[in-house]
């Protein structure tokens, strides 16, 4: 029992002095300064979604890598629509420390609950970095 409490001591010891890192990717607070996305229905009962990233230093690439459109049926959400990278124009930016990017989604049902759901990404020279965020409910 004492040489497991030692062994994590040590390690804990050993992980604050920053000998053991953790991967680039894994850790996205370091260079992603703020994400936020925001999905608000339209007049002609439309979603907008505007999604904005920021980060410390300029990135080789900076945006959205997806944004799932979910609605919740029931007792749970379902994905209805995701935009990518390989079916919407613009999700991505090079050379830039901020992005922001609206867009519009036609929902499926009325009078019903949708959220969206977005992942982030910048890649540096120092790694990838990625942050995913929900937004608030909009009702139809």
């Amino acid at each position: 029992m004492k040489l497991v409490k030692r062994s994590i001591t040590l390690v804990l010891v050993f992980i604050m002095l920053g000998i053991l890192s953790v991967p680039a990717f894994a850790r996205a607070s370091d260079e992603i300064r703020t994400c936020k996305a925001v999905l608000r229905l339209k007049a002609d009962g439309d979603l907008n979604i505007f999604c904005s990233i920021t980060t410390n230093n300029v990135m080789e690439t900076i945006g959205l890598s997806s944004i799932t459109i979910q609605r919740y049926s029931g007792s749970r959400w379902i994905s209805e629509y995701t935009f990518t990278i390989w079916n919407t124009a613009g999700m991505q930016s090079n050379d830039a420390r901020t992005f922001s990017k609206t867009l519009t989604y036609t929902p499926q049902y009325l009078n019903s609950t949708y959220r969206a759901v977005v992942n982030f990404n910048a890649t540096g020279s120092l790694g990838s970095y990625s942050a995913d965020y929900t937004t608030e409910q909009v009702t139809t």
